[in-house]
């Protein structure tokens, strides 16, 4: 009888490569290592929305916050194993009787300095000399640096100027693909919020009157609303802004697995 000897056949199977999302919404400063055997990585970034001006007189109404504005880059050079920083900016607050303050940028830096930057939003005033209060401008494009894409964050409305003053909407951050939605104008109530694109966050509603200004209630980037008239002695608050955004997108690499068959 015949014998034969064991047939070893190896097989090396390539495992899929994966695509991985890392998003980031924590203000401030965060470490991120670069995986083994990625060199580079998609980063968008949306800049944080400003605050709504506030109100301390009995007429007119405080202007919305502008919303952040959007970046993106659609391969940034990493090296693997190395720390990069991903900056999200910080919102804009809605201040006392006052004018709010801006929304801060976000940003990545990659290899060679290679810069992601998305421009926060500007704050929305107080009104002033018997006028309601200005909105705030959005996050633009100029300040923004080695994107692929950018666009720019919905300004905030302006306060109605009148003895039952309300505060303008702010504005939203701008999407994936568009400008962000301006927050419209305060009249016989609150300035409507900026409507966000596909990928932006939407912008707070403006305050009646003898009201404070409303935050945005969901999203990233968007601006806060202007404040009503002070009608009961009490200085009105404009609405925050909301804390902006970055994704950074990578293909791990594929490894292999050796199956062994006896």
């Amino acid at each position: 009888m015949k014998r034969f000897a064991p047939v070893i056949l190896a097989l090396l199977l390539a495992a899929p490569c994966w695509a991985t999302d890392e998003t980031f919404t924590t203000p401030g400063t965060t470490p991120w290592v670069a995986p083994a055997g990625v060199t580079s990585v998609a980063a968008s970034c949306w800049g944080a929305g400003a605050g709504g001006g506030g109100n301390s007189t009995d007429a007119d109404g405080g202007g919305g916050g502008g919303g952040g504005g959007y970046a993106y880059d659609s391969s940034v050079a990493v090296t693997p194993t190395t720390s990069y920083n991903v900056i999200v900016g910080a919102k804009g607050v809605g201040q006392v009787g006052t004018d709010g303050t801006n929304g801060a940028n976000s940003s990545f830096v990659g290899d060679a300095a290679e810069t992601v930057l998305a421009c926060g939003g500007v704050s929305g005033k107080a009104p002033v000399a018997g006028a309601g209060g200005l909105g705030g401008a959005g996050g633009t494009v100029a300040c923004g640096t080695g994107a692929t894409a950018e666009f720019a964050g919905g300004a905030g409305g302006t306060g109605r100027n009148n003895g039952a003053g309300t505060g303008g909407g702010g504005g939203s951050s701008a999407g994936t693909a568009a400008n962000g939605g301006n927050g419209g104008n305060g009249g016989a109530s609150g300035g409507t919020a900026g409507t966000a694109p596909a990928g932006g966050g939407i912008g707070g509603v403006g305050g009646n009157t003898d009201a404070h200004g409303n935050a945005p209630v969901s999203g990233n980037g968007g601006g806060g609303g202007g404040s009503g008239s002070d009608e009961s002695a009490s200085d009105r608050t404009g609405g925050d802004g909301t804390d902006g955004k970055c994704i950074l997108t990578y293909t791990l690499p594929s490894t292999g697995q050796v199956i062994v068959i006896d």
